[in-house]
């Protein structure tokens, strides 16, 4: 049974709060991950509403006060959390109640669409700056965001930016930051909350003076805790499956902001790919039309 600290929006219960409260539960619905690392103090300077309504709306939910109701919400935060359960709730958030292809895109749509309320320019720009300007760049992605780290790696390779993707785990992980040092400049891919390979990883980026860039969908405490770099990119509320629509917008985002910055260089890069790949086109294709201008 999912604990007290469910907190739905549109159920009985919550329509029948009163304003201020209902304020309450909305920011706890989008942001619960965030509250559970937040004072009473600062949740009530962030909604710009008294302790005491806090107070009172804990204590209509059934809890003593704010500390019982966060010890829930942290409760939930660590295990209630599962795979099953997000993919259950993204189910239910389709809104005319079928996994067809338009709903689904529908929702993709609406959380590209608050990325760019989320997404800081000057963060965006500060970090192509970074990514031309380093001797290495190391980009970590693990589990499902493996594949975001190869896609970049892949097209930020192609500008000849000398570029390593970091998707290894536990002791295979330190194996990947040797020779890491103050002149190269990693970009993590990290989101939900930290795994304790995030946290290494990260911890040696410190050490060695590395700066990085993380992309992450919260803005809870020990994710933010290891750099001031950091593109905040919602995909949805916290608690649901979410797909990789946002961060790959970013990546692509990336990808033609470093080009733009490169300039020719990057369109020499390319002319050069191009090249090689001539020489291994199959000659003998009949219908296509050979470099020279002639038809095979």
């Amino acid at each position: 049974r999912p604990p007290r600290s469910t907190l739905f929006p549109y159920t009985t219960l919550f329509r029948s709060l009163p304003k201020q409260q209902k304020k309450i539960a909305d920011y706890l619905y989008d942001h619960f991950d965030e509250v559970v690392f937040s004072s009473i103090t600062k949740l009530a300077s962030v909604l710009k509403i008294s302790e005491a309504t806090i107070v009172r709306f804990a204590q209509g939910l059934g809890y003593s006060g704010f500390p019982e109701l966060k010890a829930e919400l942290a409760r939930y935060y660590k295990i209630y959390l599962n795979p099953a359960e997000r993919m259950q709730r993204y189910i239910g958030e389709i809104k005319d109640g079928k996994a067809n292809y338009a709903s689904i895109t529908r929702k993709e749509i609406e959380y590209l669409e608050e990325s760019i309320a989320t997404v800081n320019e000057t963060i965006f720009h500060d970090a192509v700056e970074h990514i031309c300007k380093a001797e290495r760049l190391h980009i970590f992605g693990m589990g499902p965001n493996e594949s975001l780290a190869n896609y970049l790696c892949y097209r930020l390779n192609r500008f000849r930016i000398q570029t390593r993707q970091i998707s290894a785990s536990g002791r295979n992980l330190f194996e990947k930051i040797l020779g890491m040092n103050s002149g190269d400049f990693a970009i993590v891919f990290s989101f939900y909350k930290p795994s304790i390979d995030y946290q290494r990883f990260m911890e040696t980026l410190k050490e060695k003076r590395v700066e990085a860039l993380l992309i992450t969908d919260t803005l809870a405490p020990p994710m933010m805790g290891y750099t001031d770099k950091v593109l905040y990119a919602k995909r949805g509320p916290f608690g649901l499956f979410h797909s990789t629509i946002v961060p790959m917008a970013i990546c692509n985002a990336m990808v033609i902001g470093v080009a733009e910055e490169l300039g020719d260089s990057a369109v020499e890069a390319l002319k050069e790919l191009s090249e090689i790949r001539k020489k291994y086109y199959h000659p003998e294709i009949p219908g296509i039309k050979s470099f020279k201008g002639e038809w095979l």
